[in-house]
């Protein structure tokens, strides 16, 4: 892959973040789509939401820009479009979800059809490699992909509570997946994670505490699935040499976080969708840390297990 291609990635969906997201958050208070403080909410005063969709479009136009630098041959591009099928697919639904909040059944079910769709496209795992071997997954390959993409999904939005959190930490496993995927010579992937890394630090320019808007849904959504997605493409174009337990232990703070949601909230005998205020991020803050030195704690501790996720899969 040209290292030029990887820049433009990059360098478009950082600009046109920067300049996109003013805009998006004119829109929002103009609309009154705001985000009430009180309740779980961290901030004292309402903040305009709608993030999201500054980075989705930063992302999309840094994409269309970057595709044509990249060059042919550029294997796997079905999968690339899988893969923006279903990120434009979740931040549609939490858009909907920003601007009139869904029940929680109605959302899983939503998020169920767009990695239905986004596997039906290509963007499925096969094939395993083990110590023991290889292994066919058949079609419980679909079924896996699928629960992998809607839990992933639900990890980074669990872990959005505080201002930066969900953005710092998902920079940090888009890093280690763009070298993983540079490291096997993966282009597409390597360019899906440049301009996600271009949207999201320009969306952390305005959204580092205290913030001026946050992401919402929106943008929650957008990025567990690009997160989620790009390690399976990895898993699929190159099986027997990316390691599946260092892509998952990229993102080892949403998913130990939202593990810890679910067995907390199942031994307290309520619904796993039951929203409370005891996530990790929330129990830090509340044993009187301050919130950017919680973010920076969390975000390092991703970026150590980005560190060792690339070592493992090196």
């Amino acid at each position: 892959m040209p290292p030029v291609a990887l820049a433009a990635a990059f360098l478009v969906a950082l600009a046109v973040g920067i300049a996109i997201v003013p805009l998006v958050r004119t829109l929002a208070i103009e609309r009154e789509l705001l985000d009430e403080p009180g309740g779980r909410k961290v901030h004292a005063t309402a903040v305009p939401r709608l993030g999201g969709v500054a980075m989705l479009t930063a992302f999309l136009f840094a994409i269309g820009a970057s595709l044509g630098l990249a060059g042919p041959p550029l294997p796997g591009f079905p999968r690339l479009v899988a893969l923006v099928v279903g990120v434009v697919g979740v931040s549609t639904l939490g858009l909907i979800d920003d601007v009139r909040p869904l029940k929680a059944n109605r959302k899983l079910l939503g998020q169920l059809l767009v990695a239905s769709v986004a596997v039906a496209l290509g963007l499925r795992v096969s094939v395993l490699s083990t110590p023991f071997g290889t292994l066919d997954l058949g079609f419980a390959g679909a079924l896996i992909t699928i629960a992998w993409l809607v839990g992933i999904v639900n990890a980074v939005n669990l872990v959005d509570g505080l201002d930066g959190l969900a953005g710092s930490v998902s920079l940090t496993v888009m890093v280690a997946y763009l070298l993983i995927a540079a490291t096997v010579g993966a282009t597409l992937p390597a360019l899906v994670m440049g301009a996600g890394a271009g949207a999201v630090l320009a969306f952390l320019v305005y959204n580092r505490p205290p913030a001026s808007i946050i992401m919402g849904d929106s943008g929650s959504m957008f990025l567990g699935f690009l997160l989620a997605g790009t390690a399976v493409w990895l898993l699929v174009e190159a099986p027997f040499r990316v390691s599946a337990a260092g892509l998952v232990l990229a993102l080892g703070v949403p998913i130990a976080d939202t593990a810890y949601a679910v067995v907390r909230r199942l031994l307290a005998g309520q619904s796993v969708f039951t929203p409370d205020s005891r996530h990790i991020h929330h129990q830090l803050v509340a044993s009187g840390s301050a919130v950017p030195f919680v973010v920076l704690v969390l975000a390092g501790a991703s970026a150590v297990l980005g560190l060792l996720a690339v070592v493992l899969s090196r």
